[in-house]
């Protein structure tokens, strides 16, 4: 049995009823058009998750073929956090990452932005990795080269294995303050 073609009124009517009716969109302000089932929203949101929202509230309306969202971002529409709030929620997300050196990281909060600084230093970090791999593959790691610059661990020389491979990107990976590892292990 063939539906009938719902008017644009209709369709409209009904998309900015869910709008209104969506709890992630409540508040912002979204307005929606309709051409011939294609539904535009223009307006502001607090943040992403508020955007799409939108987006989703407007495809589940029987009728709706397509949807253009031109919603623009604002996140300072969205609920205002205290500089203090914000610094201890940063400080909290510092300490619950295992592999962030949580003790050597400053954090700034001015006006909702958060600036970290710190790092370990070159020379305390290839120390760090040098001892991993002392505790995991001592006998793989004579043959490993280890170079270390701020944010980047890059790794030559040759293994025994696959799994002896694995083991040594795997222990340099896990060491606190590595976030990139650059492997050109060879495998004899």
């Amino acid at each position: 049995m063939s539906e009938s073609r719902r008017s644009d009124v209709d369709i409209l009517r009904d998309v900015r009823e869910e709008l209104a009716w969506d709890a992630r969109v409540e508040g912002a302000p979204v307005s929606a058009t309709l051409f011939d089932g294609a539904v535009t929203l223009k307006g502001t949101a607090g943040s992403w998750t508020t955007r799409l929202a939108a987006e989703e509230a407007a495809r589940r309306i029987r009728g709706v073929r397509e949807v253009v969202n031109h919603i623009v971002v604002n996140p300072k529409l969205a609920h205002a956090r205290r500089d203090a709030d914000i610094a201890q929620a940063v400080r909290h997300a510092l300490e619950w990452d295992a592999k962030v050196p949580d003790k050597r990281i400053c954090a700034t909060v001015a006006d909702g932005a958060a600036t970290l600084e710190g790092a370990p230093s070159t020379h305390e970090l290839r120390a760090n990795i040098e001892h991993a791999l002392a505790r995991h593959v001592a006998h793989a790691a004579a043959h490993v080269e280890i170079h270390v610059e701020p944010g980047k661990v890059t790794l030559r020389g040759h293994v025994p294995s696959c799994a002896e491979r694995q083991v040594v990107e795997g222990a340099v990976r896990g060491t606190p303050g590595v976030s990139n590892v650059e492997s050109h292990l060879a495998i004899r």
